[in-house]
């Protein structure tokens, strides 16, 4: 059907073609002539201003056909709701000419935040009247609080909890608000740039943001921010426990007094939050209830122009060493991120951890790695043990530490199964509600 149509549409084309090369030597055609005073707007104006709330006004291009001679042009304004603009009664053009500006004025004092209205300006005589161009501007104009602010990192830690994917650092855009200094967004974090979205994983009908205050560098939280991201249990929404504990009627300073633990921190451009110090949602799972994420201790944002430093540290076993005089030990590699300059390490067991740590700490004699590689520990009986290692930054500074659980056998009896274990702790919380 398409086909047949498709046919005589062409076919009736080429007869009207015909009928008209037949008359040719009888018919003269001459173009017409556009009106000296032909005044249009350009169809190429944005119909979304931004503005400076303090500048007074801004232009909008009025443009003509013909430069010739001096003319005023009078203009009409329909306001649309709220409007506070102010649209002159006309506008000249000077001779020679092919454009003006018409300048709308408001009062900064009018200008809310993230509010736009305007309406439309049209060009009023007939002897203005565009053939070709467009008579009327429809606008709409405003200002935000946010700004562009450049390209940062986004090393991810929330999804590990229901997903258990890896700790991702990419590229985020990182907003900035120019009325509140501190508040910082990230633009569509988890939509195209999250490396384990495909396609139709992500709403891009609009921007989702992450939205964080680290007005107080020390006491930094994350707001409730939609993702906009569906993993099939519905759009996944994260914020932070102390935003949440804020959100229910406490002010930030009780919840600092309160939960000290509940809060991040902004240092050389760099934003991190603890662990267990986030909640993460999906829509669909569990009526929305919040879990506790972060579990790794892993979030972080690197603001433009800062990086996030990586300190992450591992101990892979890799046997017993007996020797010549039966003495045992725990064989195993430490490797480390690029940021970690050297590391102390330590074979305790989990009653023992954190004395363990805070000799560690206090300087107490222990293993010292100045380089990657194999590390040797002594112990004396078969039982469970925790190898724990502590990074340290090129300034000496302690980083957060790691363990290793293993199962050590001392060859005296029979042989046990040797085998790592996930390094951290789980722990979840279970929030019902969407606020």
């Amino acid at each position: 059907m398409k086909n047949f149509v498709k046919s005589s549409y062409l076919a009736l084309v080429a007869l009207i073609a015909t009928a008209f090369s037949a008359c040719t030597n009888d018919y003269e055609y001459t173009a017409a002539t556009a009106p000296e005073n032909e005044v249009y707007f350009s169809n190429a104006l944005a119909s979304t201003i931004e503005i400076d709330k303090n500048a007074g006004s801004f232009e909008v291009a009025l443009n003509r056909v013909s430069d010739k001679g001096s003319i005023t042009v009078p203009l009409t304004f329909e306001a649309g709701e709220g409007n506070v603009f102010n649209v002159p009664a006309s506008v000249t053009f000077a001779d020679g000419q092919k454009e003006t500006k018409i300048a709308v004025t408001y009062n900064p004092d009018d200008i809310q935040y993230g509010q736009y209205v305007g309406g439309t300006i049209k060009i009023g005589g007939a002897e203005f009247d565009t053939t070709y161009g467009i008579s009327a501007y429809t606008f709409n104009a405003g200002c935000t609080a946010w700004v562009a602010w450049g390209t940062g990192s986004y090393r991810e830690d929330c999804m590990t909890t229901f997903f258990g994917v890896e700790n991702v650092v990419y590229d985020v855009q990182i907003e900035k608000n120019k009325i509140e200094e501190g508040m910082y967004r990230m633009v569509n974090a988890y939509g195209k740039a999250y490396p384990y979205n495909e396609t139709g994983n992500w709403d891009d009908s609009q921007d989702y943001y992450i939205t964080i205050n680290a007005k107080d560098p020390k006491h930094v939280y994350v707001e409730k921010s939609p993702t906009g991201m569906d993993w099939s249990h519905g759009m996944v929404s994260i914020w932070s426990l102390a935003s949440y504990n804020i959100g229910k009627g406490s002010s930030v300073d009780a919840v600092i007094a309160e939960h000290p633990e509940y809060f991040g921190t902004l240092e050389n451009g760099v934003i991190t939050m603890p662990a267990n110090s986030l909640l993460i949602s999906m829509a669909n799972y569990n009526n929305g209830g919040f879990y506790t994420s972060g579990v790794n201790g892993q979030w972080a944002v690197a603001l433009p122009g800062s990086a996030i430093a990586d300190y992450s540290v591992n101990f892979a076993y890799t046997g017993r060493y007996t020797d010549k005089d039966g003495n045992n030990y725990c064989c195993g590699n430490i490797t480390w991120g690029p940021d970690v300059a050297y590391a102390k390490y330590a074979l305790t067991t989990a009653d023992e951890l954190q004395n363990t740590y805070e000799a560690i700490m206090a300087g107490a004699e222990c293993g010292v790695a100045e380089q990657q590689g194999e590390v040797r520990m002594p112990f004396e009986t078969s039982g469970n043990y925790i190898v724990l290692v502590v990074p340290y930054d090129s300034d000496g500074i302690a980083q957060e530490y790691a363990t290793v659980k293993v199962k050590l056998d001392d060859g005296k009896g029979q042989a046990s199964e040797w085998q790592p274990a996930y390094i951290g702790n789980f722990k979840y919380t279970l929030f019902f509600g969407s606020d």
